[in-house]
C-alpha cells in the first residue's frame, strides 16, 4: 500500500566481503532497512516494508597491503528515512567500522632447546622466593611438593638439621622453581 507517513526506521548491517588493498580496506555488504509506516489504505493501515541496500566502503588504513589480514566489525549508528512521495523516499544511514589490519609474518619463536645425555628435553626454570608459615600437619615433603622444590633445598636454605623437627608457626624461606 502507498505510504502516508513513515513512523519508525530500523537498520542492520551484514558484511559480506573484506578486501585488503594498498593503504585501504574495502568492505562490501548489505544494510537491511525496515520502515514502519501508516498507509493510505484503511484496510491495512500499518505496514512494514523492507529494503536490502548493498554498499561498498573504502576505509583508509595507512600501510595496509594485499596479503594482510583485516578484521572489520561494522554497525549502523543511525538510520533516517525521508518521504518524497507516497511511493518514493530517501534513506540516510550512518555506519561505523572498527578495523584492524595485521601482517602475517614467519619467524623463529623457539630459539634454543637443551637436552640431557639421554636426549630428554631439559626444562629451564625461573626461581622465586616465598616465606611459608608452617601449618599443623605439614611435613617438609608436602611443603616441597607444593612449591616445586626438594626437601634438601628447604633444609639447606633454612639451616634445619633434623627434618622431623618443624613446628606450626615456624617461618621457612622457600626457593620455588617454575618451569619457563
Amino acid at each position: 500500500p502507498d505510504m502516508m507517513q513513515a513512523e519508525k526506521v530500523w537498520a542492520a548491517m551484514n558484511i559480506d566481503d573484506v578486501i585488503v588493498k594498498e593503504d585501504a580496506v574495502e568492505v562490501q555488504g548489505v544494510v537491511t532497512l525496515q520502515i514502519l509506516y501508516i498507509a493510505e489504505d484503511d484496510n491495512r493501515p500499518v505496514n512494514v516494508i523492507e529494503y536490502n541496500i548493498p554498499f561498498t566502503q573504502d576505509i583508509e588504513v595507512k600501510g595496509a597491503m594485499p596479503g594482510n589480514i583485516a578484521y572489520v566489525d561494522g554497525s549502523v549508528q543511525d538510520a533516517a528515512f525521508n518521504m518524497l512521495s507516497s511511493r518514493e523516499g530517501e534513506a540516510r544511514i550512518t555506519m561505523d567500522f572498527d578495523t584492524t589490519v595485521v601482517e602475517p609474518r614467519m619467524g623463529e619463536i623457539i630459539v634454543g632447546l637443551d637436552f640431557d645425555e639421554e636426549g630428554n628435553l631439559v626444562q629451564r626454570t625461573v626461581s622465586s622466593a616465598a616465606i611459608y608459615v608452617v601449618q599443623e600437619g605439614d611435613s617438609l615433603w608436602s611443603i616441597a611438593k607444593k612449591y616445586n622444590t626438594t626437601v634438601d633445598e628447604i633444609l639447606a636454605v633454612n639451616d634445619i638439621e633434623n627434618p622431623e623437627l618443624i613446628y606450626p608457626g615456624q617461618k621457612l624461606l622457600i626457593l620455588k622453581r617454575v618451569p619457563q
